[in-house]
């Protein structure tokens, strides 16, 4: 099962640009957000011969030059061939598209365990902001086990049709890491011991999050505190596993602070 979980997050980003069609994008147990519900999501997406501008990876808005997403979603991935597109929750259509000047990993990031995973996209150009277009706000102090989060993110729902529209799912409760570590205990061992600098979210089964919607936001009451890492295939009732956005504060304004 996670020798699949380490495929499909590697996949999508291959030097070859092949993808797999049961490597798509999903929001298990979602629901279409409202129109300007989420201004801050952004959709990476990368060139495919003969298919366009494909939506591999979500990300959020952090400033009029920068994105927010997870490591694993850029890494290896030449600036050339990959785009941001904000301002809009459909799928295939609207918004504005950015090309991305340079890609920032956390100089930590393990391929192998998805540690430490996050990294930061600059843009060409800069971000218009309006109503359709705003900033996520990020955290000032550290979440806890038991808060209620939402996640947004494109793709399959119940079908295998993947919709037009944003999906958000509410309702994700987080869990404290020790609970996490139990509820993963007969995971692969290089993917455990999840550490404090990551955070997972519990939810029922039939909810939560899957391929494609990695490097997407949880939030909390309008903050970003969490980036969709990993999780078991596909919203089994077993935790999702995230970067817990709060204990990468400073290496974050390290870099748009200089912006």
């Amino acid at each position: 099962m996670f020798k699949a979980l380490v495929i499909f997050l590697f996949l999508l980003w291959e030097a070859r640009g092949e993808t797999n069609n049961d490597l798509d994008s999903r929001v298990i147990g979602g629901e279409d957000a409202a129109e300007g519900s989420a201004p801050f999501i952004a959709s990476l997406r990368r060139f495919i011969r003969g298919q366009g501008r494909v939506h591999v990876c979500g990300g959020s808005i952090l400033t009029q030059k920068w994105i927010l997403s997870a490591g694993h979603c850029t890494f290896r991935v030449p600036t050339h061939n990959i785009f941001v597109r904000v301002g809009t929750n459909k799928r295939t259509s609207g918004g504005n598209w950015y090309g991305v000047h340079s890609i920032v990993i956390h100089e930590n990031f393990n391929a192998n365990t998805l540690k430490n995973d996050i990294s930061l996209l600059k843009i060409f150009s800069s971000i218009e902001f309006d109503t359709n277009i705003q900033p996520i706000k990020l955290p000032t102090s550290n979440i806890g086990p038991g808060v209620m989060c939402k996640l947004t993110g494109w793709g399959k729902t119940d079908s295998q049709a993947a919709p037009e529209n944003l999906q958000v799912v509410y309702n994700l409760t987080t869990i404290s890491v020790e609970e996490c570590n139990n509820r993963l205990d007969n995971v692969s061992e290089k993917f455990l011991p999840i550490i404090d600098k990551q955070l997972c979210t519990l939810n029922k089964e039939g909810m939560g999050s899957c391929q494609g919607d990695s490097g997407g936001p949880l939030i909390s009451d309008g903050v970003q505190v969490g980036i969709v890492s990993w999780g078991v295939p596909c919203a089994k009732g077993r935790p999702d596993v995230l970067t817990r956005v709060y204990s990468y504060m400073e290496w974050i304004n390290n870099y748009i602070s200089n912006e």
